[in-house]
């Protein structure tokens, strides 16, 4: 899903519906936190021969092989997550919580996206990431300490 350029009532309201997305794959799931699309990798280009007329350069996109789905969901969490209106970070701070608490691999992915917030310039934005962090305690566990693997505490 593309958020960016519509109004921020547009982009808040599809932060909170992505959170009621119940059954959609970990795949997809996943693909919300990511700036990559998922796919093939490769970008099929071809220049049609029987066009004799056709510039260089000149490329017959029909043949695009990356999935639409994909490449709609990717990063949609990210996008929400780095809105500059308050409200849209909320609601993409609400609805990961709300799919964290039905996957397990989905809440330890979005626990970075989650304490990155902490940092957020408005205060009612870190306490949301905090109680969401709170709320799926069930699936994750915290731990802190260097990044050199000093045990945890």
């Amino acid at each position: 899903m593309k958020i960016c350029g519509m109004s921020w009532a547009v982009r808040t309201t599809s932060c909170q519906l992505l959170g009621r997305f119940n059954t959609v794959t970990t795949a997809v799931l996943m693909q919300t936190l990511s700036k990559q699309v998922l796919g093939t990798g490769r970008l099929k280009l071809s220049r049609s021969k029987s066009d004799a007329t056709s510039a260089a350069g000149d490329f017959d996109l029909s043949q695009l092989d990356v999935n639409l789905l994909d490449s709609g969901s990717a990063g949609a969490f990210v996008h929400g997550l780095e809105d500059e209106m308050v409200q849209v970070r909320m609601a993409a701070v609400e609805s990961m919580c709300e799919l964290g608490s039905k996957s397990r691999l989905f809440a330890e992915r979005a626990i970075d996206f989650l304490v990155d917030m902490f940092n957020d310039e408005i205060e009612q934005v870190q306490l949301n990431a905090i109680c969401s962090l709170s709320r799926l305690g069930d699936w994750i566990q915290l731990r802190y300490g260097s990044a050199r693997g000093e045990r945890d505490r």
